[in-house]
């Protein structure tokens, strides 16, 4: 079965299998870890489930469990859930990364990629993956409303439109830490006060492609 070979990919992995995989009565004694263990396990049954139901619709590379990228995002993904708390974005982001990657008509090279940039989501908080995903809306918004902007007044009212997001400040903390992970172009000017010019609002080629393969994943779960 499918599920068998992609459990035995993390068996062995420090404390997972015991925290994620335990009976309720073998969890441990600790209410915020188990209700985490809980979340986890949850989690990884869902994404179980669809590599299930996406392999039998063929959607999925053959013996793809087997591939040694998908191998590392899997463990990388466990590893993560056992060592914090992460939101239902967050898991999401990562699932359809990891699910993209071995889409059948995936390369390489593809897999490959995914794999890089799923090493850089699984930093992002969930207010950062608010932001980005509020650029992403903006920049296939049909009505165009913030297309020519080029001041960061104006990229911010449209984050704040496009997303639950209801103070500037908050979006203003995370900004430059985006910049920093390559998902966020820099501002304009010595003052930051601009943006340059385009549908992409802000987003770099990095953060296109990651929201390609969020696309790619929600085209299969139709």
């Amino acid at each position: 079965k499918i599920k068998s070979g992609v459990l035995s990919l993390f068996q062995g992995v420090s404390g997972v299998s015991a925290t994620i995989f335990s009976e309720p009565g073998e969890l441990i004694l600790s209410s915020s870890r188990s209700i985490q263990a809980l979340r986890n396990k949850r989690f990884i049954n869902q994404l179980l489930e669809e590599l299930n139901m996406y392999k039998e619709k063929g959607t999925l590379k053959d013996q793809f469990y087997t591939r040694d990228k998908f191998q590392e995002g899997f463990v990388s993904l466990m590893t993560l859930l056992d060592r914090k708390v992460i939101s239902e974005n967050i898991f999401y982001l990562l699932k359809a990364i990891l699910v993209s990657s071995v889409l059948v008509n995936a390369s390489e090279e593809d897999e490959i990629e995914a794999h890089m940039i799923m090493e850089i989501a699984k930093d992002l908080t969930s207010s950062q993956y608010l932001i980005l995903t509020a650029c992403h809306k903006v920049s296939i918004d049909p009505n165009k409303k913030y297309h020519g902007v080029n001041n960061a007044g104006d990229w911010l009212r449209g984050v704040l439109e496009f997303s639950p997001i209801r103070l500037p400040a908050l979006i203003e903390l995370e900004d430059e830490k985006l910049v920093e992970k390559g998902l966020l172009e820099q501002r304009t000017f010595s003052d930051k006060s601009g943006i340059r010019i385009g549908p992409h609002f802000r987003q770099t080629d990095l953060c296109k492609r990651m929201f390609e393969l969020i696309e790619q994943y929600q085209n299969i779960s139709i």
